[in-house]
């Protein structure tokens, strides 16, 4: 989500994000020249819900450099606030394409990498496959994964384990439809950290 026209006398933006269950999540951003970005991933199981997104900036009002002649007068100026907040309403829709995102997309080995899957086909299934990033030679097939079978909003979760053993690198999960290629693969990266 993109933030745009807002002061650029802040470089920060408070967002508040009420659940569907009643809590909220607080987070700020870092804007620059009046603007900034935000990410939100929802999970499949998310499909239906409805979120809260509040956006509030405080920019202080600017003001004029005093002239010596003031300069008593500073001793009695208190600085105040000004707020600007939006709101808005979020609701999960299901994807209108496919997609994979990592829910959790780095670790040691023996990480369960989680994956999400969204915009399939309804009751289709998945093939996926692992390729690995060879720094000298690109990305390198590793194995065919087990296929995963979506729901009927096309969407499914899948757990990627990884061994004790394997090697420390960046990893991709990817499928393969009428968009993807072997040069254009469509999927997501993992990390195996050291």
């Amino acid at each position: 989500m993109f933030f745009k026209g807002w002061s650029a006398e802040s470089n920060e933006l408070a967002l508040d994000l009420r659940l569907p269950d009643g809590t909220t999540d607080s987070t700020t951003i870092e804007m620059s020249e009046g603007e900034g970005a935000w990410s939100f991933q929802p999970l499949p199981s998310d499909l239906g819900r409805a979120y809260e997104l509040t956006a509030t900036q405080f920019a202080a009002p600017a003001l004029d450099e005093p002239s010596a002649d003031d300069a008593t007068k500073i001793a009695d100026l208190s600085l105040v606030q000004s707020t600007i907040t939006a709101s808005a309403r979020l609701e999960v829709v299901p994807a209108h394409e496919p997609i994979l995102i990592a829910i959790v997309s780095s670790g040691r080995p023996g990480t369960i990498f989680e994956i999400a899957l969204a915009g399939f086909n309804a009751d289709s299934t998945v093939a996926l496959y692992l390729y690995r990033n060879i720094p000298e030679d690109g990305w390198e097939f590793q194995a065919s994964l087990p296929s995963v079978t979506v729901d009927q909003y096309g969407q499914a979760m899948y757990a990627l384990p990884s061994g004790a053993e394997d090697p420390p690198g960046t990893y991709a999960v990817v499928f393969m439809d009428a968009d993807c290629t072997s040069d254009n693969p469509c999927g997501v990266s993992v990390t195996i950290n050291s």
